[in-house]
């Protein structure tokens, strides 16, 4: 039964060569930067998910290949925690992969892959073979999506349904939403779409997250230009369908992350932006769950390799039971801005990633433990006593 687990962020970037490179540690309020990897098998990096694939308790990399119709599978190594093996392709039906979402399609238990391909403005599903886990059955179109596809169960009938993001010809002109809600006669499949309106286009990023505590999920919108967040709510009494969108004024904005920063047991907005450069969050409200407060901003570190904040991600990196927030940059760093358990944080300390090759962006993809995930390296951020 699908629990409503959304792992996927936002990133552009890509990968080098498959080495282990250990720098100089660097101690900031009780976190030590302990290694640098490399994995270059891989040799189109742009958005990935850390989840295990084959069901043996060690994590792996589901990555689509940048502008190609085939996206890697990298098998994590049980023995190595945080190695993994050379990936294995699998073709797609689309023509440019850039996207993907993870999650159990059909109730067997095991991990499926709908991937999204912008520039064809479509996504495709690719079922795991219950025979052989680890491995998938062949690639089926699914429906139109200008955004990346998400994964959760829309209708609390504890089966894993789809979202996608219909739209036009032009780069993030995202117009609609699609609700498409699981086949519970035919796993794997889905009914006809349940569609609303956006109105609107330069949706950069997207979210799903229980935002009223009712136990369904939300959509939550970033829209770049018009710099607002858009909360489309999940309608309670018609589980499934959405109400009307509410937009939120945010500030710029270039990357969307959800996590309980002021520990209210709901989930928070919290925003990357590249100019200017900062972290914006934005609460939940308590007396009004499913809305927002105003937002309030925090600047990032800037190095002369690097600019403003690509992607965010949350996350307890240091171990005190408050989220953190890890910010990416456009160079070969990202900055770590610890929770103060309020929902503000504490000011960024900046931490180099070493070198990064082609379209080098250092953008936070998850937290895990107190590991950080990054398109174009993996991180490992140590915990360290004071």
């Amino acid at each position: 039964m699908y629990d409503g687990t959304v792992s996927e962020q936002t990133s552009f970037s890509s990968t080098n060569t498959l080495m282990v490179a250990s720098g100089a540690a660097s101690s900031s309020a009780g976190l030590v930067y302990g290694t640098t990897r490399y994995f270059g098998q891989i040799t189109r990096f742009q958005r990935f998910v850390l989840t295990d694939v084959n069901n043996d308790g060690v994590l792996d990399l589901v990555v689509p290949q940048f502008g190609l119709s085939n996206i890697a599978i990298s098998l994590g190594v049980a023995t190595h925690p945080g190695t993994f093996l050379p990936p294995v392709f699998v073709s797609t039906v689309t023509a440019y992969v850039d996207g993907v979402a993870v999650g159990d399609l059909n109730g067997y238990g095991l991990s499926d892959i709908v991937v999204g391909d912008t520039d064809a403005h479509y996504a495709d599903i690719l079922l795991q073979n219950p025979a052989n886990p680890g491995t998938f059955l062949g690639a089926q179109y699914t429906g139109a999506t200008q955004s990346k596809p998400l994964i959760a169960d829309m209708n609390r009938d504890g089966i894993a349904d789809l979202v996608l993001f219909p739209g036009d010809t032009g780069q993030y002109a995202i117009t609609g939403l699609a609700i498409l809600l699981a086949d519970i006669l035919n796993p794997g499949s889905f009914l006809a779409p349940v569609t609303a309106s956006l109105g609107g286009a330069d949706i950069r990023s997207v979210a799903l997250a229980d935002t009223k505590r009712d136990g369904l999920q939300d959509v939550v919108i970033g829209n770049y230009t018009a710099q607002t967040v858009s909360m489309l709510l999940n309608d309670s009494a018609h589980p499934g369908n959405l109400l009307p969108k509410i937009d939120y004024p945010s500030g710029p904005m270039f990357d969307l992350a959800m996590g309980d920063m002021n520990v209210g047991g709901k989930p928070d907005v919290v925003l990357g932006s590249f100019f200017p450069g900062g972290v914006t969050i934005l609460l939940g409200s308590t007396a009004n769950p499913g809305q927002l407060l105003p937002p309030h901003s925090y600047p990032v570190t800037v190095t002369p390799s690097s600019e403003g904040s690509l992607g965010v991600a949350t996350g307890d990196i240091d171990g005190d039971g408050i989220p953190d927030v890890v910010s990416g940059t456009a160079g070969a760093s990202f900055n770590v801005l610890l929770g103060n358990g309020d929902g503000t944080l504490k000011a960024p300390t900046p931490y180099a990633t070493g070198p990064c090759l082609h379209q080098p962006s250092a953008v936070p993809l998850a937290i895990t433990a107190t590991d950080v995930s990054l398109s174009g390296s993996v991180v490992r951020v140590e915990g360290q006593d004071d």
